[in-house]
């Protein structure tokens, strides 16, 4: 599934199921401070594409999988939320989590700033972010990046 259909994903996907993008949708997310915060679509989605849930809906439909009536995200927010009960967000990243194999992950922090316009879906995408001087540095960066570990 993926509101985007090129470069690598066109030469290697068997399916695509067209979605719409997160101003396309209406659905829930739960931010850093552990708050679920719910929102709207702002826009139709193109063609054929739909929100992923409703594609995930149809799905299981057609595979006769139980539990896959719903009729709106926010009925499948309230689902989520009961079965979630009153779960406290932990935040912390925890040296346990963090390790490696072969020991504590030693990152710079010059890995750890990764230009937004380099990995955001949609903004990596928008030309006329691409040419401004931050989008320029994380092309550059991205192309640094994956000549040293070609």
């Amino acid at each position: 599934m993926s509101p985007y259909f090129a470069g690598s994903l066109a030469q290697h996907a068997n399916v695509v199921l067209p979605i719409g993008t997160f101003a396309e949708t209406s659905g829930t997310l739960v931010n850093v401070e552990g708050r679920w915060q719910s929102f709207a679509g702002v826009a139709a989605p193109l063609g054929e594409a739909r929100p992923a849930w409703k594609v995930l809906r149809v799905l299981g439909n057609l595979l006769e999988l139980p539990d896959c009536h719903y009729l709106t995200s926010e009925a499948i927010r309230d689902e989520l939320a009961a079965a979630a009960g009153n779960l406290e967000s932990d935040n912390l990243l925890s040296a346990q989590a963090s390790a490696r194999a072969d020991g504590p992950a030693e990152i710079p922090a010059e890995d750890l700033d990764v230009p937004m316009y380099q990995v955001d879906a949609v903004v990596r995408r928008a030309r006329s972010l691409q040419l401004t001087r931050d989008g320029r540095q994380a092309a550059q960066h991205g192309a640094t990046e994956r000549r040293e570990t070609a």
